[in-house]
């Protein structure tokens, strides 16, 4: 092997290397993410990105993180479907429940629920954005 062909090997190496290092950060970054609340971000997680669900689409929810349900550089103001689940997922109430594990599911759950039926600013549901595979966030 001449010395180019080792430099490229190596080059392309360290790329590959670099990539490697970049997902594994992406991934640890992702799991310890959340929305407001961990219970809340979870159960998003859990409810939309299991299943028959696009891997482009688990991606681009990963991406968004936070921003799922708030606005993107705006602190904690709520984009549209944040708000829309705001309507039916409060803290005060989060407080009321977190410490019994099953009603606390079904409260979270209901709540997603509820607003996948809210109208987005297209005029379709959130619930119809996420069936086809459109995040919910703005």
């Amino acid at each position: 092997m001449d010395a180019n062909a080792a430099k490229k090997l190596s080059g392309e190496r360290q790329v590959h290397i670099r990539m490697f290092w970049c997902a594994i950060a992406l991934l640890a970054g992702s799991s310890s993410q959340a929305l407001a609340l961990p219970p809340f971000s979870r159960a998003w997680r859990d409810r939309y990105l299991s299943g028959d669900v696009s891997d482009e689409y688990k991606v681009a929810a990963e991406m968004a993180r936070c921003h799922v349900c708030h606005k993107i550089a705006a602190g904690k103001a709520l984009n549209s479907y944040g708000k829309a689940a705001g309507k039916f997922l409060t803290k005060d109430e989060w407080v009321t429940v977190r410490d019994e594990p099953a009603k606390l599911r079904l409260y979270i759950d209901n709540g997603l629920k509820q607003a996948e039926a809210e109208k987005s600013p297209s005029g379709r549901t959130f619930g119809e954005l996420i069936k086809d595979g459109i995040g919910p966030w703005d």
